[in-house]
């Protein structure tokens, strides 16, 4: 298990040119100011590396949430999701599944099985992929990120231990791009198997506008990236 941080945070009550009293809980991603008693829940960013970015939370319409129950837990381990994610990540439990808040984006998604008896993805209609949204985690190597299709293909690609963004759909939008390629230098794509020859040349041509550099990985095709193991994933990715 991993022990709570408390680190600085500022606090949204008190003038910035106050000596700091304010302070984030990086594990339970709530923060209380020791000066005024403001208190109150912060998006939390952890990377692979352990790096804390932080940013206060500007997600609506949240469905009614908690934390991870024991029984999310175990289903996201038993995905191959790494321990390290799982406890740092802003995930939560849902009346009907897990939520995944994205704190870059003030966005989130749920993964759903209450109402159709099999998982399935739920979330706001806006903002959206077309509008630069991705679920970016960051790895340890530099420069390079690795893009696919979903939220749980990013999570077992992270916990592989490369840096990834999830495009939220089968294509790679010029918006999504244009901002990752801020970031990084470099780019891997990493589609699902059912995404279509034509979509992958779209997609590749998207990121050559953008990227310095571009490689193609395709998963054998009884594999999506979130199916395979951690062993498979780096094998494939190098």
């Amino acid at each position: 298990m991993y022990e709570s941080l408390e680190i600085p945070y500022p606090c949204p009550s008190c003038p910035p040119y106050k000596s700091p009293k304010c302070f984030l809980n990086s594990r339970k991603k709530c923060f209380h100011c020791y000066r005024c008693n403001a208190s109150g829940r912060a998006g939390v960013s952890l990377d692979v590396r352990g790096e804390v970015g932080v940013r206060e939370s500007t997600t609506s319409a949240l469905p009614n949430f908690s934390p991870l129950s024991e029984f999310a837990t175990e289903y996201l381990l038993g995905r191959g999701i790494s321990l390290h994610l799982i406890e740092h990540l802003p995930i939560w439990t849902t009346d009907s599944g897990i939520l995944f808040e994205f704190p870059e984006f003030g966005y989130w998604q749920e993964r759903n099985w209450s109402t159709t008896g099999k998982p399935r993805w739920l979330g706001p209609s806006s903002p959206k992929a077309s509008e630069g949204v991705t679920y970016r985690l960051a790895g340890p190597q530099a420069g390079e990120v690795v893009l696919v299709e979903g939220v749980g293909d990013a999570l077992k690609v992270a916990s592989a231990g490369f840096t990834t963004a999830a495009l939220l759909s089968k294509r790679l939008y010029a918006s999504q791009a244009a901002r990752l390629a801020q970031r990084y230098r470099k780019a891997v794509l990493l589609l699902d198997r059912d995404v279509s020859p034509a979509s992958w040349l779209t997609a590749a041509a998207v990121a050559r506008e953008f990227f310095q550099s571009l490689r193609l990985v395709r998963v054998h095709r009884h594999a999506d990236p979130g199916e395979m193991s951690l062993d498979a994933i780096q094998e494939v990715l190098g």
